[in-house]
């Protein structure tokens, strides 16, 4: 049976059947790194990862807007965002005649038709279709609360009640 020599990182424990594999290695614990990449700004020490970062980026955004100068990853996202150049809203509701840009926008609205109301106050039980709405709505029981905290001050002389203004912080 042969003895397999390990040459292990002194950095990072990592092992290695070859000394030139260890010797590689070591690069990427090298304080200087001489690859820059002008687009996220990552450093790298070896040319062969620097290349292979930069065909991450050229892979992600092979979409380019043919109205300006973004790119996309994916084409869908390009035909999205073009709409925006375009003012196209080719999405439009079974129930009423508004038309959307995108078709996510379309189905929120829809819920107001279909009378789904899937978010409840905890304070008044009052329902809502959007959590957006929910939230909201909580907002006027904080202004209520408040108004009620507003302290009332009757005068001695008139019996007049006046709500006293909070002062300015």
């Amino acid at each position: 049976m042969h003895d397999l020599k390990m040459f292990v990182c002194p950095r990072c424990n990592l092992s290695f059947c070859d000394r030139m594999d260890l010797q590689a290695h070591m690069s990427v614990h090298a304080e200087e790194k001489l690859f820059r990449c002008s687009i996220c700004k990552r450093s790298f020490v070896q040319e062969e990862n620097y290349k292979k970062h930069l065909q991450h980026h050229q892979k992600d955004k092979r979409h380019k807007c043919q109205y300006c100068e973004k790119t996309f990853e994916r084409n869908s996202y390009r035909l999205q965002h073009e709409r925006t150049h375009t003012g196209e809203r080719p999405f439009a509701c079974r129930f009423c005649s508004k038309t959307f840009a995108q078709r996510n926008s379309m189905q929120r609205h829809e819920i107001i038709h279909l009378g789904i109301k899937k978010y409840k106050c905890d304070i008044c039980e009052k329902a809502f279709g959007r959590r957006e709405s929910l939230q909201n709505h909580i907002l006027t029981h904080t202004k209520d609360i408040k108004k009620q905290s507003v302290p009332e001050v009757v005068s001695p002389m008139t019996g007049v009640v006046a709500v006293e203004k909070p002062s300015a912080p």
